[in-house]
């Protein structure tokens, strides 16, 4: 990891996502940031702790990157320094070669850098509107190492609408994770049905008690990793998960497998991935593919 520097025209200070959250509310708070850049995951967290009272900043601009940021993390943001957050989309291959306007109206293609084709599972093209299974990326830009159609698994719509702010390149209106997210259930005949992480990302991010959590899917079944927010009682947690994801899987026509919920001091991050979260994970669909490492 970097370290903090003091610049002529700026003074930075970087933290390791793998921290605990107190020393990066100590550090925070001691350095007041006007500008803050960090995972959506831990922008929602350092968000809590300013709402509940223990960190206290105002940043003017906050900039969320490199995880996939969901309604709840965006509201916690909004509410607690009254900023929309920027949204950066990017990859080590491609680079930083998306990110929203003033207008939050989706993500802008850097079009001018990357070529970016959204695909389905066969690399054919789908429409404007419609939500790919994979992107290819061609980059216009590194000539030392050219990438061309390289293909990266996240599910992407781009929209073909002309944003407000006047540029001209063309938006990504929803990033929907990647496409080894989707955890696959048996329906009433028995076949695999796949079942796309927003349906459990939205059946329990709404659950007002929880502070951060963590869905793996495996042989036993959905194993929840929660994080409480302090007051919140474990039995109301927990009836309104397995209530939220009842009703939502049987809607989708799949039977449910056993949920187990776990509480939690924290949601472990892993250093060798630079402290990033995957808020979903099956290991079920990993041991299909032949990859059985967790």
């Amino acid at each position: 990891m970097t370290v903090s520097g003091q610049l002529p025209v700026i003074n930075t200070q970087r933290l390791s996502a793998a921290s605990s959250i107190e020393s990066q509310v100590n550090a925070l708070n001691a350095f007041q940031p006007e500008f803050l850049s960090t995972y959506p995951s831990i922008a929602s967290l350092l968000a809590i702790e300013q709402l509940e009272g223990r960190l206290n900043i105002h940043p003017k601009v906050v900039v969320t990157a490199a995880e996939t940021r969901t309604k709840e993390m965006e509201s916690n943001i909004q509410k607690a320094w009254n900023v929309m957050p920027f949204n950066v989309y990017g990859s080590t291959e491609g680079g930083a070669f998306n990110v929203d306007c003033p207008s939050h109206r989706g993500i802008h293609i850097f079009e001018d850098l990357t070529i970016m084709e959204v695909v389905d599972d066969k690399n054919q093209p789908v429409p404007d509107g419609s939500l790919g299974n994979k992107i290819l990326i061609t980059n216009l830009f590194n000539y030392i190492q050219p990438l061309i159609r390289y293909e990266i698994t996240d599910m992407v719509t781009i929209s073909n609408e002309v944003c407000p702010c006047g540029r001209s390149f063309r938006l990504i209106t929803k990033v929907e994770g990647r496409n080894d997210d989707i955890i696959y259930l048996r329906n009433a005949s028995g076949l695999d049905i796949p079942v796309h992480h927003i349906h459990f990302t939205t059946a329990v991010g709404v659950v007002k008690g929880i502070k951060e959590y963590r869905i793996v899917h495996d042989d036993k079944g959905l194993i929840i990793n929660v994080v409480l927010r302090k007051g919140s009682s474990e039995d109301n947690v927990t009836n309104e998960i397995k209530v939220n994801l009842i009703e939502t899987l049987q809607t989708l026509g799949v039977k449910y497998p056993d949920i187990h919920i776990r509480f939690i001091d924290k949601i472990d991050r892993d250093p060798d991935a630079m402290g990033k979260v995957k808020l979903i994970q099956s290991n079920i669909r990993k041991a299909k593919t032949g990859n059985t490492s967790s």
